[in-house]
């Protein structure tokens, strides 16, 4: 039997594995050209993407996002909208692995997921 702490690090691992590669697909820029190309307002470190491109940790879900937005366009010296069509899938693994963390942290059960129900019952 697998344990939550495994999960997650393999799940980690995963993520990482597809930033790399979304990283390389869009000209495969250093740590420095990704940081400078955090919108305004929103900071991205070298550290904290390296981090993130190893596996090494999971970042807020705000620097998660804004990190794979910069990735997705940065061949066209643009960022990516917030309505790229891709951005759903790694708002999902952020979330996934927010869980399997917080699973990791704590005895309690993980919190829900965010469900609206279709029909008032």
């Amino acid at each position: 039997m697998r344990t939550a702490k495994g999960d997650f690090g393999r799940e980690l691992r995963l993520a990482a594995a597809e930033l790399r590669t979304l990283r390389a697909l869009h000209g495969d820029p250093t740590l420095a050209q990704i940081a400078a190309r955090a919108p305004r307002g929103q900071h991205l470190s070298a550290s904290g993407i390296s981090a993130a491109l190893r596996g090494h940790s999971l970042p807020s879900r705000d620097y998660y996002l804004t990190l794979v937005r910069v990735l997705l366009a940065y061949d066209t010296n643009k960022i990516a909208s917030l309505q790229h069509p891709d951005l759903p899938q790694w708002r999902n693994r952020w979330q996934r692995l927010s869980l399997l963390r917080h699973t990791q942290n704590s005895n309690a059960p993980a919190p829900p997921a965010d469900r609206t129900p279709c029909h008032p019952v």
